[in-house]
């Protein structure tokens, strides 16, 4: 059986772990040398609050009353796919009658 290799980046028609399943190619991994991550500095966490405190820092947003925030909610009117087609059905029928 014949490889060509080419310089392109180009699509495979099989991965690596079918092509060792048909006996095209093989893994010799006693050739393998396992080497270590490098080291990466740890960066800790800076600054942790507590839910008090992001209240306390936000007064304008969090001493209102519930749903008393300014602006317009707009609602979805998604419906789940499986659900799309009864509802269609559903649209058609009523505007028939």
């Amino acid at each position: 059986m014949e490889f060509l290799v080419v310089d392109r980046q180009l699509t495979p028609l099989i991965g690596a772990k079918a092509a060792q399943q048909m006996g095209l190619i093989t893994v010799n991994t006693q050739n393998f040398k396992i080497a270590k991550p490098p080291e990466r500095p740890r960066t800790g966490v800076k600054n942790v609050q507590m839910a008090d405190e992001i209240v306390a820092g936000y007064p304008e947003v969090s001493q209102r009353e519930l749903g008393a925030l300014p602006g317009t909610v707009h609602q979805s009117n998604r419906v789940q796919l499986p659900l799309s087609h009864r509802l269609a059905v559903s649209q058609r029928q009523s505007k028939r009658s």
